[in-house]
């Protein structure tokens, strides 16, 4: 099983935290010195992760006339680096 690694500013953090602790895994942080943290997780949880942000962006990203909102705009960002590791 391989282990993938992102590093994530501190409103990504926030959001994957919450999600990784809803669904229990075991992911690994480091806090990096910039103040930012690196995530290790398995292949497994990258996947679930990665739908769970991209169900998350399509339920909560846009505002009533579909333009992107500032949730949307972090979850995006959220769905590009989880993209760069084949997820």
């Amino acid at each position: 099983m391989e282990t993938n690694r992102i590093i994530l500013e501190k409103k990504e953090f926030d959001i994957v935290n919450s999600i990784l602790q809803s669904f229990n895994n075991k992911a690994q942080w480091q806090k990096v010195s910039d103040g930012s943290f690196l995530l290790s997780i398995s292949d497994e949880g990258a996947e679930v992760m990665s739908q769970t942000i991209q169900e998350k962006y399509v339920l909560e990203g846009f505002d009533l006339y579909y333009n992107l909102n500032h949730e949307g705009e972090k979850y995006q960002k959220l769905m590009d680096k989880f993209r760069e590791i084949g997820w």
